[in-house]
């Protein structure tokens, strides 16, 4: 099993080495949301791992990873990926980060940007500063109104009628056994925040992918945050809601593809 034990936690991760000899050099590096952990990945390690090596590690307090305390925040998991990437000797990546593990993506970029291939935000504004912006602001007191009324939020008409899949993301999700709140991330909305300025330093091809159902981050705020960059895109997937690389694979994994070989 994979652990990688930094000065104060150790990190849990998954690693496929691509199985063709016609490979990419560059690996791609899968960050998950809130609501997951490393095995979220599953569909896209077998389809990517084919050509790419792949690497999706459980943040911190997430899945099999250890935190010595409750309080998480993105800075902690962006210096946690560095610290993984030096032990595995990797100098350069393409980025996936999907909600919460697009706060992480995007801190890693802004932090050290010459490290970084490309850029795709899943259903994530990435922390940016919202607060002189009402346009960027994402609906957080929403879907804490329907989880604290335990109300299922973030999933497309289309997914609620797929009882097992829902079924498998609860199941995954329950591998976040050590976490105390997942939500503790979220609160921190003053501290991680990443300002709009230092979007030009993160000159990579950026894609920021929306769900056309997702309360939390709908079209129009991740079209305005795409084009914050100076090599931004936004894309919407139809019919999905906030989980577009768990409600529909097959698009997810071909518009990353043919966004990674473009760069």
């Amino acid at each position: 099993m994979p652990i990688f034990n930094t000065r104060v936690t150790s990190l849990y991760y998954e690693i496929r080495k691509a199985r063709s000899l016609n490979y990419h050099p560059i690996p791609i590096i899968f960050l998950h949301g809130a609501g997951g952990n490393s095995a979220s990945w599953f569909n896209q390690l077998a389809f990517f791992s084919e050509k790419f090596d792949c690497i999706a590690p459980d943040q911190r307090g997430f899945g099999r990873s250890e935190s010595t305390t409750s309080k998480l925040t993105v800075e902690q998991f962006s210096n946690d990926l560095i610290a993984l990437l030096d032990h595995l000797k990797i100098s350069k990546v393409h980025l996936v980060g999907q909600s919460m593990g697009g706060y992480t993506a995007l801190r890693f970029a802004r932090d050290v940007p010459e490290r970084v291939e490309s850029l795709i935000l899943s259903c994530s504004n990435g922390m940016i500063d919202h607060r002189n912006d009402p346009s960027l602001t994402p609906s957080f007191d929403v879907i804490k109104k329907r989880t604290e009324n335990n109300v299922p939020w973030g999933w497309s008409t289309k997914s609620k009628k797929n009882l097992q899949l829902m079924e498998l993301y609860d199941i995954i999700r329950n591998f976040n056994q050590n976490i105390i709140s997942a939500q503790n991330v979220f609160q921190r909305r003053c501290v991680d925040l990443i300002a709009s300025k230092d979007l030009k330093k993160i000159t990579c091809p950026t894609l920021i992918l929306s769900g056309e159902d997702d309360p939390l981050f709908p079209e129009k705020l991740l079209n305005k945050c795409a084009s914050l960059f100076p090599n931004g895109r936004h894309m919407m997937f139809e019919g999905v809601g906030h989980s577009p690389y768990f409600e529909n694979p097959e698009a997810f994994n071909q518009v990353l593809l043919n966004q990674i070989l473009s760069t």
